[in-house]
């Protein structure tokens, strides 16, 4: 049986839920030589959504009071059909693979390498063109809780995952 968080909602209700994120140790299944490797020597992570939708892994290589410095495998699409913001702002280096950004203004294909940055508040949606990307990602410190664009507003992460998790995923 997974394990399962007490998530509060922003109408003040709480939810029994999985936890968006799930620990990765060296003898995980499924990793790659160098994803062991990299997980000896840094805390690595499975981003699910908490909806069973593996999404990236992601190694803290340094934490700072200016921010903080990742290393992402992503292993497939975002996990819901809709675009999300995240609670810092960022740098994104791109390493390996290529990448579709869905936005507001459109669809924009990357390459790696790309460096860009964007604020916490740019929403997007990421579609894999390549069968995984790697990207070195500078994480600054966190500006707002993350949030999805659903039905015309904004939701507090939790509240989508848990209002309608299941019914927007796309695994």
């Amino acid at each position: 049986m997974p394990n399962y968080q007490l998530v509060f909602l922003e109408d003040g209700s709480t939810r029994l839920m999985r936890p968006a994120w799930e620990p990765v140790t060296p003898t995980s299944p499924g990793l790659t030589r160098l994803e062991r490797w990299l997980t000896r020597l840094w805390t690595c992570t499975l981003w699910t959504g908490g909806v069973g939708c593996p999404v990236l892994r992601r190694w803290r290589v340094l934490r700072s009071r200016w921010g903080k410095l990742y290393i992402h495998h992503f292993l497939g699409h975002d996990w819901s059909q809709d675009r999300h913001d995240h609670s810092a702002a960022m740098i994104s280096i791109g390493l390996y693979g290529s990448y579709e950004e869905e936005t507001a203004e459109g669809t924009r294909r990357w390459r790696a390498p790309w460096i860009r940055w964007f604020p916490a508040t740019w929403t997007h949606r990421l579609q894999l063109v390549t069968p995984t990307v790697w990207t070195l990602v500078w994480a600054f410190p966190k500006q707002q809780d993350s949030t999805y664009w659903f039905q015309g507003r904004r939701w507090h992460t939790n509240t989508y995952r848990a209002r309608f998790g299941k019914a927007r995923k796309t695994c």
